[in-house]
């Protein structure tokens, strides 16, 4: 090598958790002149993430046992005896949330709206302004041309997911703009009632009486029968006429006979199923306000809002829907309380002694946990476990899911014979058992591929390509088979995993299908 001339060196590291590799490019000549740059590559755990868990309300003395379900992960045990603490807590995972449709992104805005409240009542710094700005500013420049929302950007528009963006934008800033958005979004939800079905009709009259929409109500509703709607049309019903002025007594009479009351002494109504905008959560949430706001009733209001907390099975609740819609209904209780640690409380988890509140600790997940609680007052214990799970067998209750590579001409390849330097597609089959609706299709890519195209979202998906993973968010799929196919660029050799694809509900996604881990083998 001649004096001066630049050599190149290309190192590479990671770091012990292995959860990185950093690549560095360096180029240096023979006067010690050097020059380059590091980059970083996620290395990706195999499997998914599941997360286990269990949610208790500890009231009185009592002791109990709880079986972890997973022998070799961590037990996270988190513990608190003031209601708004918790409702913080479930507003920072609220705002952690991954995804951001038009719902999502609305009701993450709330949240924050709602963190904010808590941060001045207890006099602690705020610092996420900026976030709600942005979040503000993504719903107003996607409300379309009509006024109302689609699911995700580019989606038509949907009324359920507009009146949720209206709910939210009716705590946010009193700007023209967000003012503006809003009678929009209503004379949208006025022009669609004439030609809806009766359920979407009573969706779009309770946001209109909600938001105090000035509109006939009582001629609306005087052509749908009562008697003939479900339990969470009937306190829609209910609550628009209460909202408009109108006589409801004898309605009221009626759903109070169906009350259903729980081992606690909460009481409850509505049917629970995977339809978030009318299952028994968002059901509640309605009667919770409509029992609050009638003087014959309301002294049974402290038996319903214990529903949300005593019922709480898992450590946060299952979609920003309920987030939002629920700790809402609970925060002005909780801060008009404002509830103190009690000294004379006592939580005693395995080894772990508690007297303050709130309070953590992690124990190991392979061995029974003996919980055991003193004194006054109530305590929230919260226990969760995270793990990545390698499914060694596909799950296909309410879908089933295949995976295969195909070559351009549409042949099926081996897995373990695919050429480097080619064009294969990746297909997904799906068979649902059942119609869905907000679903969620994840299909990983090898980590030796590259996407050859891009296709654009179809009218009823939106697409998000990210690099070890496509996602599809399906609005609507019909019972049936269904093929999702991607072109791939097969760009180094090796051996390298295929992650199980995924399909689940967004809203619950415990209905879910996904088909075994898989290797494919790269060469030339």
């Amino acid at each position: 090598m001649k004096a001066n001339q630049p050599s190149v060196i290309l190192a590479s590291k990671h770091q012990a958790a292995f959860d990185t590799l950093t690549v560095q490019f360096t180029v240096a000549d023979s006067l010690r002149n050097s020059d380059g740059e590091e980059r970083t590559i996620p290395v990706l755990p195999a499997g998914t993430l599941d997360t286990k868990g269990r949610f208790f309300v500890l009231d009185n003395d009592t002791s109990f046992t709880y079986t972890p379900d997973y022998t070799d992960a961590p037990l996270q045990v988190y513990t608190e005896n003031n209601l708004l603490n918790l409702l913080e807590k479930e507003l920072e995972s609220l705002r952690n949330y991954p995804q951001a449709c038009m719902e999502q992104t609305a009701n993450k805005m709330w949240g924050l709206l709602m963190m904010k409240q808590i941060n001045e009542r207890m006099n602690k710094p705020f610092k996420y302004d900026k976030q709600i700005a942005q979040l503000q500013t993504r719903l107003l420049e996607n409300q379309q041309y009509g006024g109302g929302w689609g699911w995700w950007e580019k989606s038509s528009p949907n009324l359920y997911i507009t009146t949720k963006v209206l709910q939210a934008l009716r705590h946010a800033d009193t700007t023209a703009s967000v003012k503006q958005a809003i009678r929009e979004g209503y004379i949208y939800l006025q022009n669609e009632l004439p030609k809806t079905e009766r359920l979407a009709k009573l969706e779009a009259l309770y946001c209109l009486s909600e938001g105090g929409h000035i509109y006939p109500y009582q001629f609306a509703l005087d052509s749908i029968p009562f008697d003939s709607l479900h339990i969470h049309a009937q306190w829609q019903y209910v609550r628009i006429k209460q909202k408009a002025g109108l006589p409801y007594s004898k309605e009221i009479a009626k759903l109070w006979q169906l009350k259903q009351q729980t081992f606690t002494g909460s009481l409850y109504w509505g049917e629970d199923n995977w339809l978030w905008y009318r299952n028994r959560q968002s059901t509640m949430v309605i009667a919770a306000k409509t029992i609050a706001a009638d003087s014959n009733y309301r002294r049974y209001s402290p038996q319903i809002k214990q529903y949300f907390i005593a019922e709480k099975k898992s450590v946060y609740y299952r979609n920003t829907v309920e987030q939002a819609e629920i700790i809402n209904l609970l925060l002005s209780d909780a801060m008009a309380k404002k509830l103190q640690s009690n000294s004379s409380t006592t939580l005693q988890v395995n080894e772990h002694r508690f007297t303050q509140f709130p309070n953590t600790a992690k124990l190991p997940g392979n061995g029974i946990v003996h919980i055991r609680k003193e004194g006054p007052g109530l305590v929230y214990l919260g226990l969760s476990q995270q793990k990545h799970v390698v499914p060694q067998v596909a799950k296909d209750s309410l879908f089933a899911v295949h995976t295969r590579l195909l070559s351009k001409q549409g042949d099926t390849l081996q897995l373990q014979q695919v050429k480097s330097g080619t064009t294969v597609i990746l297909e997904v089959t799906v068979q649902a058992n059942k119609d869905g609706e907000y679903v969620q299709l994840d299909i990983p890519i090898p980590a030796g591929c590259s996407y050859h195209s891009k296709p654009a979202s179809y009218w009823n998906e939106h697409r998000e390509y990210r690099k070890e993973k496509l996602s599809v968010f399906i609005e609507k799929l019909p019972a049936g088979t269904h093929r999702y196919r991607l072109e791939l660029d097969t760009r180094f050799n090796g051996v390298f995993r295929l992650n199980p694809a995924r399909i689940a509900l967004m809203y619950f996604p415990v209905f879910e299908g996904y088909n075994r881990m898989q290797q494919v083998r790269i060469s030339k």
